[in-house]
């Protein structure tokens, strides 16, 4: 597949205050969600209309996303987005999207496999040729600033995931929700913005009192008072199940290594009541000063506190 010189134009607008957190930048799920916006678009342009609409009669629905957040967003800050299509297969195809800001710097970018539903069923089906031949249009090759860093993105999913083998695996719960009904799509599923929502949500219950710890150290060590915050850097995401209105969700979390001043944590979503998981997810944070907007460097008496939180063998 060939690769045009330039990506497709996508999505425009900012950031709204609101869809900004405690940390002063745009939450990781309104990234999603505008990644969402620009899938449907460049669906579009393939020549798919109405795909997430409620009369459409095929849809996409995303199996495995990769995302890198790679420069803050601010409230207020334009936004664009660009992207084109890196693989086509018989039922399902892979897309790149990358959300910058108004100088043209990369904010975010997500690279999605997506298969071709039909929108009820979930039934895989082939494209057509019209919008094969619309999809090879808009073929790019994938920047190295997209491309997985920490994260082997090309490892298969994790066998088995469920509540059971969370628990087996020490994992802890530290999220517990509902699918509400402004948390779905035009189809009654959970849309996707809200899965990464729901670990937002609750990653404060597994790592609030440790990022404290380490913003008293840092203030201890320089003399001056430090705000801990929290960013996640990259980001894998596996779909496997999609929660309907009124469907439970817990989230069962564990650190799963230290490496320097970031740690990786794995975050499954399940369903309390049959015990499947919705997700499997794994991700690579850090602590930073909220104030100099920079890592922080856990001490050693820290690093010890989060290696009593290590759930080994957990991933996406």
């Amino acid at each position: 597949m060939s690769a045009p010189e330039a990506m497709a134009s996508l999505y425009a607008g900012s950031a709204n205050t609101w869809e900004c957190d405690e940390m002063g930048h745009l939450n990781v799920r309104f990234h999603v969600a505008r990644a969402q916006k620009g899938l449907g678009l460049i669906a579009l342009l393939a020549g798919m209309e109405d795909v997430f609409g409620p009369t459409s009669r095929a849809t996409l629905l995303p199996l495995d996303q990769h995302i890198r957040f790679l420069r803050e967003v601010r409230p207020g800050e334009p936004l664009t987005m660009v992207g084109g299509v890196t693989a086509i297969a018989e039922t399902d195809a892979a897309f790149y999207l990358e959300l910058r800001h108004g100088d043209g710097s990369p904010a975010s970018t997500f690279h999605t496999k997506l298969a071709h539903v039909e929108p009820h069923s979930l039934r895989a089906f082939p494209w057509s040729r019209r919008v094969r031949s619309g999809l090879q249009a808009l073929a790019v090759k994938m920047p190295e600033h997209g491309a997985p860093r920490s994260i082997d993105a090309a490892a298969a999913p994790y066998p088995g995931a469920s509540l059971a083998e969370a628990r087996r695996l020490g994992a802890r719960r530290i999220g517990a929700g509902l699918v509400t009904a402004d948390q779905t799509d035009a189809f009654g599923r959970l849309r996707s913005e809200f899965f990464i929502g729901e670990v937002s949500d609750a990653v404060p219950n597994l790592l609030h009192e440790w990022r404290q710890a380490v913003a008293a150290a840092a203030a201890a060590e320089h003399g001056e008072a430090t705000i801990a915050g929290a960013a996640v850097v990259e980001y894998r995401l596996v779909y496997r199940e999609w929660p309907r209105l009124g469907a439970p969700i817990e989230v069962h979390s564990g650190v799963t290594a230290l490496q320097g001043k970031t740690h990786r944590l794995s975050h499954w979503l399940v369903d309390p009541l049959s015990g499947s998981a919705y997700a499997t997810t794994e991700a690579v944070a850090l602590t930073f000063d909220l104030k100099t907007r920079k890592a922080l460097q856990p001490p050693p008496a820290q690093m010890e506190a989060l290696e009593a939180l290590l759930t080994p063998g957990m991933s996406a």
